[in-house]
């Protein structure tokens, strides 16, 4: 007999009570390597049964595994005397009272497969206490698993099942995280976008999208392909790919600026020895002719910078085209991410998708 830590403990978060139970069932499990033919599980006569209830035996087939519950599982009910008082009144008998539960308490029941023992754990008389205790163990060997104990080989094919409820149970701790970090992200991105210039914007740019990164496969690693934090990724890899456009633009515009840079000077350069050429051919001619020469010279470099300006004109539009195509994305992202991002927080920084947005408006 091994008595077990008390499961949906209100007194612990989620995290530490999944992890309290968990832990404890995992050495009970090695400290007796012949198994256990029945677990029970202690409630209180009179007691409200709630949601939390129908938790705590979820919880239970997830760490043990799906048929855990109905093959090996016994509700038993402390302050039978309670019951008593009250049956003095009704006088109904123990198994009537349950036939008559509803809801969550009837749910349960089937759960169990109506398996419910009453104790009076008060009564010092010790005939009742035999009595008791014999029901107990009739009930024990009527359990559907025939006199198969639970061993170490069903506690192993429950594992996965078992380490998604403890990524479930970090969850809420890690969504906060990730909010914050995401958070942070955008505030430095959108410090960039106003304050840095040139490869200082670019450089700070691949740090945050490094930290998007980093932050992505530590989601992934905690997962442990559970699905469990695949929409804490979805966000954070929708903040990346925001990260990593807005690299990609800059790398771009800086490319397009130096490639324009260099054909003017290069157009510059051809013309000007040209022009020199010529003066050094024909050294008699006329004033009036050399200003011709220079103004058809003047004219020559506006024509290349101008068609330098086309160019970049171009550019901007596609890049433009490019912005408005980011940002209809990032719409798309925002309705399919909408339920997520509820389930998030509500304090989840709604300027993420209002950034976004102005971003690729401006």
């Amino acid at each position: 007999v091994v008595d077990g830590p008390g499961v949906g403990d209100t007194r612990l978060d989620t995290e530490a009570s999944t992890m309290l139970v968990v832990n404890a069932m995992e050495r009970a499990i090695v400290a007796n390597t012949r198994g256990y033919h029945a677990f029970l599980l202690v409630v209180r006569f009179g007691m409200r049964f709630t949601a939390e209830d129908q938790d705590t035996v979820a919880l239970l087939k997830k760490i043990f595994g799906k048929d855990f519950v109905r093959e090996f599982c016994i509700l038993v009910m402390t302050g039978g005397d309670n019951f008593e008082r009250e049956a003095e009144e009704t006088g109904k008998t123990f198994d009537q009272w349950c036939r008559e539960q509803d809801g969550v308490f009837q749910e349960m029941m089937k759960e169990f497969g109506n398996r419910v023992v009453l104790f009076d754990n008060i009564t010092k008389e010790e005939e009742k206490c035999n009595k008791q205790i014999d029901h107990l163990l009739s009930v024990v060997n009527s359990l559907k698993a025939h006199g198969v104990r639970y061993t170490d080989k069903h506690f192993e094919l429950a594992r996965e099942a078992r380490e998604k409820a403890i990524v479930e149970s970090k969850e809420p701790r890690i969504r906060e995280e990730i909010i914050q970090a995401t958070s942070l992200i955008l505030q430095q991105l959108e410090g960039v976008e106003k304050n840095l210039k040139g490869e200082k914007r670019i450089d700070t740019l691949i740090q945050l999208h490094t930290l998007c990164v980093e932050l992505v496969e530590n989601l992934q690693g905690q997962d442990k392909g559970s699905g469990v934090l695949h929409h804490l990724e979805e966000s954070v890899v929708s903040v990346r790919d925001v990260v990593a456009e807005s690299i990609r633009i800059q790398v771009e515009i800086g490319a397009a600026i130096k490639r324009i840079n260099a054909f003017k000077k290069k157009e510059m350069q051809k013309e000007r020895q040209r022009f020199e050429e010529m003066l050094a051919q024909q050294p008699q001619k006329s004033e009036e002719e050399l200003a011709k020469m220079k103004e058809e010279f003047v004219k020559m470099r506006l024509k290349i910078e101008e068609k330098g300006d086309k160019e970049l004109q171009a550019l901007t539009l596609k890049l433009n085209d490019d912005l408005k195509k980011c940002g209809n994305e990032c719409e798309k992202l925002k309705e399919e991410y909408g339920v997520v991002k509820k389930t998030l927080n509500k304090s989840w920084p709604n300027k993420i998708w209002g950034f976004i947005k102005g971003t690729f408006q401006d």
